[in-house]
């Protein structure tokens, strides 16, 4: 019985077992089938996001990509967009039932990428492969023997690449000093620089604020430059003199007024008692006349009385009695009259001066409205100083931020110069103390920025913010003072004096010395001369119609920073080698790999192929697109179509010039007419001297003008042969002479096409030139303007999203179209 029970027992904990672990398996089973319908789910979700393609740009120029909304945030967006489909069929339904119990996967983008992200990866990335599908070209075999490099070349193109990254990082921090010497100082540098030159520009006036309240007096100790002083000198308005003058020319329009009220007061009280002292002589005058009638009528009636006694023989006593009374009246009448008289005097008197009086007060009305004129011109001024003080406050801001910017440039640039360093001490072996000597002292000309003397960037935003505060606080008006008391008007002012004596310049000396301004300096004569070169040059290479259209640079993807310098075939030196070095080294083997070598080298073949297949130029030009000329854009970068063919007509029109130069000089038969022609000329000077430069300069119109010919000719659409040679001519010695459009234009209609290389070809050769970095923002710059034409005008490459990477269940996952 022990045994059998010992048995049982024993099954029963076996039966357990195999129980639990069967039920852990279908545990496991659905935890990962669940796991497996969340990861398809996601990708069925991510696939229905991307189905809503942009078409017009897939069908035309065979890149993928899903535009996000103007106003929406790019990952946001693209994880709400994809979430909505995940959570719907993830989420389990009601009444289902099934083993398989399903819940919302925890689904979340990590990244969404847009074509312009990783120097355009995406863009890049699917234009070679759209040409690899194409088949347009094979190039890996052609390519497989390649030798490469040694390692010393190699080691020197890395150390070369840092020591020119370091360049280009620090060359860009002094780019950015420039202008922050224009915002503080109000002195266009580069402009002062080519008014040394005999060109226009100089001392920016309203925008300085380094020496804002520096009296020109004092200002020669903080200036670097003498030249920079003398044009602040000339320009320069002091505001604490400014605020000074306000001051007196108001505090003395107080004093007027003052004065003016007061006289006011006093007129007004003696026009007022003049006035009353007029009508009591006015009263008296009229007592005077009623008194005088009364006298006169009774003189009138005694002079009667005494008339008719005379005639009646009246009694003497009588007539004398009324004889007595006349010579009475009469007295009376003569003291009246005379009374009255010096009334009408006193009253003439009066009145004039009362007119006087009235006069004085029109005057003083008149002045008043003078005053209040002064007045309102006053507080204009002080608005304006106002307005000055507040945009030079948003400069100071401006500085304050553009300050910072220049710290993470300077800090990249250190990163730059210590790398190219650990890369020169790694490389010590290789390339030998000397080489790496010379790399180590050009370096230290960098030091300045790390050292006491460099620039204290954090005690100049102190100086920037405290100034923009002190600009800011100055009132904007006097406000509420001039319709009170100007006294309280004039208090504002003076406070406002003090405040801005209190503006600061601590921290803000830069240094101009170490500039480097000769690209500035010279740009805008380059530009006059080629300006003056290209005015009506295509004019007189085709009397075809040239498009006008013109590109709108404010939002393209290359920022328009990728814009050439005028006949920038002849400026090679300088500028950043960097990216030049960095790809000359990526075509060094490495170990002969595909991998190597020839990826790099096919990948920009069929790029180059996509940029030659996708977009068309002036024999074919795009009328539908932003530009006609495309082509002649990526190898020119200029806004316009005119510029673009007017640049790439002038580079053909060069080469084709030393070409023609090298012909006629070395052919005899034609240098023959020409050296005779110089001697000639130089009998009828007198200066045989001058043969060789007349020869010189003969032959050189000449090619000049067959290179314009041969030039017209490519843009009608025919092929030459590289070297003319002695029968590629079209015009003879005399007929230089005859140079015109017609002439031209004439002449290249009627040339023969004596060789295989036509437009198209000096276009890949101009392109083929042109760095990879360059060609694709261009290109991008393109295919966006004409989406934007065609689609939609808020379409921007940097919204339109082609991979992305999320996770679900905290697996990762990438989807990207290729």
């Amino acid at each position: 019985m022990k045994t059998s029970g010992s048995v049982t027992v024993a099954f029963s904990l076996v039966f357990l077992i195999m129980f639990s672990f069967i039920l852990s398996f279908f545990e496991m089973a659905s935890y990962t089938a669940r796991l497996s319908y969340h990861a398809a789910a996601a990708r069925l979700a991510t696939e229905n996001y991307f189905a809503s393609y942009l078409e017009p740009m897939y069908s035309k120029y065979h890149i993928f990509g899903r535009d996000v909304p103007q106003e929406e945030d790019v990952l946001v967006w693209t994880e709400e967009s994809i979430s909505e489909d995940v959570d719907y069929m993830t989420k389990k339904k009601e009444g289902e039932k099934s083993l398989l119990i399903r819940g919302g996967a925890d689904y979340k983008v990590t990244e969404a990428s847009v074509l312009t992200d990783r120097e355009l990866e995406g863009y890049y990335t699917q234009a070679v492969t759209a040409m690899k599908y194409q088949g347009v070209v094979e190039v890996a075999d052609l390519i497989k023997e390649f030798a490469g490099m040694t390692e010393q070349s190699e080691a020197h193109l890395d150390v070369a690449a840092a020591k020119a990254a370091a360049d280009s990082a620090y060359g860009r921090v002094d780019e950015k000093l420039l202008y922050l010497m224009a915002l503080v100082d109000g002195v266009d540098i580069k402009k002062y620089e080519k008014f040394l030159g005999g060109k226009t520009g100089s001392f920016q006036k309203g925008i300085y604020v380094k020496y804002f309240c520096t009296h020109p007096d004092t200002a020669a100790a903080y200036f670097d430059r003498t030249e920079v002083y003398q044009a602040f000198l000339k320009n320069h308005e002091n505001p604490y003199e400014t605020l000074g003058d306000l001051c007196t020319r108001l505090e003395t329009l107080i004093n007027e007024i003052l004065a003016r009220e007061k006289q006011e007061t006093i007129c007004r009280s003696q026009l007022a008692e003049a006035r009353g002292r007029l009508s009591v002589l006015s009263g008296q005058k009229d007592t005077l006349s009623g008194a005088l009638e009364l006298i006169e009528a009774e003189l009138r009636e005694v002079k009667s009385e005494l008339m008719k006694q005379k005639l009646m023989s009246g009694k003497e006593e009588t007539v004398k009695r009324l004889e007595q009374r006349i010579q009475e009246l009469d007295a009376e009448v003569a003291a009246l009259k005379e009374q009255k008289e010096q009334v009408g005097q006193n009253g003439e008197v009066l009145e004039k001066f009362a007119k006087e009086l009235e006069a004085a007060e029109k005057q003083l009305k008149k002045q008043e409205k003078e005053q209040e004129k002064a007045v309102k011109a006053l507080k204009k001024e002080e608005a304006e100083f106002v307005k000055k003080c507040r945009a030079l406050s948003d400069v100071c801001g401006e500085a304050y931020e553009y300050t910072a910017e220049i710290q993470k440039e300077l800090k990249a640039a250190q990163r730059a110069k210590a790398t190219c360093e650990s890369l020169v001490d790694a490389s010590e072996l290789i390339l030998g103390s000397d080489v790496c000597g010379e790399y180590r002292e050009d370096l230290k000309e960098y030091l300045f920025y790390e050292s006491e003397d460099g620039y204290d960037f954090e005690l100049i935003r102190q100086t920037l913010s405290e100034n923009r505060t002190r600009l800011f606080s100055v009132k904007e008006r006097i406000g509420e003072a001039f319709g009170n008391t100007l006294s309280y008007a004039l208090a504002d002012l003076k406070q406002e004096r003090e405040m801005i004596k209190e503006y600061s310049f601590r921290g803000l000396k830069l240094d101009y010395g170490e500039m480097s301004l000769e690209e500035d300096l010279y740009s805008d004569v380059g530009d006059s001369v080629s300006g003056a070169l290209a005015e009506g040059f295509l004019g007189f290479l085709t009397d075809k119609n040239i498009s006008e259209k013109k590109l709108d640079t404010s939002y393209l993807p290359s920022g328009f920073r990728f814009k050439d310098a005028k006949f920038d075939f002849l400026s090679i030196p300088g500028g950043d080698m960097s990216s030049a070095l960095a790809a000359l080294k990526g075509y060094l083997p490495k170990e002969l790999s595909f991998d190597g070598v020839l990826s790099q080298v096919a990948e920009q073949t069929l790029f180059h192929s996509y940029l030659v297949s996708h977009f068309d130029h002036f024999i074919e030009e795009n009328s539908i697109g932003a530009l006609s000329y495309e082509q002649e854009y990526l190898i020119t970068g200029e806004d316009s179509d005119k510029e673009n063919l007017s640049s790439v007509a002038a580079r053909i029109c060069g080469i084709r010039t030393v070409l023609h130069f090298i012909s006629i000089y070395t052919d005899g038969a034609k240098k023959a007419p020409i050296e005779q022609a110089a001697l000639a000329a130089c009998g009828i000077i007198g200066l045989p001297a001058l043969k060789c430069l007349i020869v010189l300069l003969l032959v050189f119109v000449w090619a000049l003008e067959e290179a314009m010919v041969d030039t017209a000719a490519l843009l009608l659409g025919k092929k030459l042969s590289l070297y003319p040679g002695r029968s590629g001519g079209s015009i003879s010695l005399p007929e230089i002479l005859l140079f015109s459009k017609a002439f031209v234009l004439e002449k290249a209609r009627s040339k023969a096409e004596t060789g295989m290389i036509g437009y198209q070809a000096y276009l890949q050769v101009f392109l083929i030139a042109k760095t990879l970095e360059t060609k694709k923002y261009r290109s991008l710059d393109l295919i966006q303007e004409n989406i934007r034409n065609w689609y939609a005008s808020s379409f921007r490459v940097n919204r339109c999203v082609w991979e992305i990477e999320y996770q679900t269940d905290k697996r990762k996952y990438e989807y990207r179209y290729e």
